[in-house]
């Protein structure tokens, strides 16, 4: 899904720069959320803009945050997670060729959206073993490869688990992710130039959050979330009423 509205349309550039700043600002200070803060919005600017080249971006801020805590990654959960991330990410494929140009994937791309935002409100916690974590990394691999939002089903998971090896475990995965799942739609056609452009123009806003963030983080609490799940949650009944209409 290729339009080039958002680069003849300064204000969109502006509007879309900020969006991409703040998330960055939230991924770096929460831990999560610079997808589900991203690419709702960034949808209702320009379909355009997802899920390509949000991922693009989003596939920067982990590998950033998986480099700076490497140490704390354990890797035998990446791997077994990659199990169930290849099986989401090769349905996810299979089902954006279908939707890729109509209006029906707007539909898809918010119901996705708002089961994000309703599994990180939820308050729901998952046992972690090995099966569960090959399951939800299989939804996490769908849901991201559509929409670049696929950390909610793993954060179910790696709720009880320490935050530290957490975080830097799920940057590794996600950061490995967006590039296979990346890879597959530069692949099959689904992206291409256009996309490519795009997520380049996200990545200067992107490193300044991530700059700005290391000045405020100790002024930055998780209150923010629910701020972040209620525009992610509008944002995803705008889409699936676009989809509609």
């Amino acid at each position: 899904m290729t339009s080039d509205l958002i680069l003849h349309s300064p204000m969109l550039a502006a509007v879309l720069a900020v969006v991409i700043f703040l998330a960055a600002i939230i991924q770096v200070t929460l831990g999560m959320g610079f997808g589900m803060m991203a690419a709702p919005l960034a949808a209702l600017i320009d379909p355009s803009l997802v899920p390509a080249p949000v991922m693009i971006a989003g596939m920067v801020t982990a590998c950033w945050t998986a480099w700076r805590e490497r140490r704390d990654i354990i890797w035998r959960e990446v791997n077994y997670g990659f199990i169930g991330r290849f099986v989401g990410i090769f349905v996810a494929i299979l089902v954006l060729s279908s939707l890729i140009g109509n209006k029906s994937f707007l539909l898809v791309f918010g119901a996705l959206t708002g089961l994000a935002v309703i599994l990180s409100a939820s308050g729901w916690r998952m046992r972690f073993n090995m099966p569960n974590l090959i399951a939800m990394s299989l939804l996490s691999g769908f849901m991201g490869t559509i929409t670049s939002v696929g950390a909610p089903p793993l954060a179910v998971l790696y709720a009880g688990q320490p935050p530290q090896t957490s975080r830097a475990t799920l940057s590794a995965f996600f950061a490995f992710g967006a590039l296979v799942s990346l890879a597959a739609q530069f692949g099959t056609g689904l992206a291409g130039k256009a996309e490519l452009i795009h997520g380049a123009m996200m990545l200067a806003p992107m490193l300044a959050g991530i700059a700005v963030a290391a000045r405020i983080k100790s002024q930055f609490d998780r209150r923010y979330r629910l701020a972040l799940l209620v525009v992610a949650g509008m944002a995803s009944v705008m889409l699936i009423l676009r989809g509609l209409s």
